[in-house]
């Protein structure tokens, strides 16, 4: 199974959406690099129920993010906020919600 590194940026948004179990697993193979068995054998489940959930999470964050849009939005603003911008009122209300989206 590939992993997406992308995957950790939604984690970390939509992470408390999804179950502790699902989010712990997740955080695991996303963020610690365990293997599927290392984290099943941590949780006392079969490999397979692991890689499961690694799926099932995987797709709400996701549906959530295809949803939501707080992933995009955050990257847009990031951007606008790398450009050297005339309009420095549009620069420092974008700075505001980038702010308020990484507190989030």
């Amino acid at each position: 199974m590939e992993k997406d590194l992308n995957v950790s940026m939604l984690l970390e948004i939509y992470g408390e959406l999804l179950t502790k179990k699902q989010s712990e697993i997740l955080d695991r193979y996303y963020n610690m690099d365990s293997s599927l068995q290392e984290i099943a054998t941590e949780f006392d489940v079969a490999r397979q129920t692991v890689r499961d959930a690694i799926v099932k999470g995987k797709n709400k964050l996701e549906k959530f993010e295809e949803t939501l849009k707080i992933y995009d939005m955050k990257n847009l603003l990031q951007d606008l906020c790398k450009k050297e911008h005339k309009q420095s009122e549009t620069l420092e209300l974008a700075r505001e919600i980038l702010n308020v989206l990484e507190e989030w």
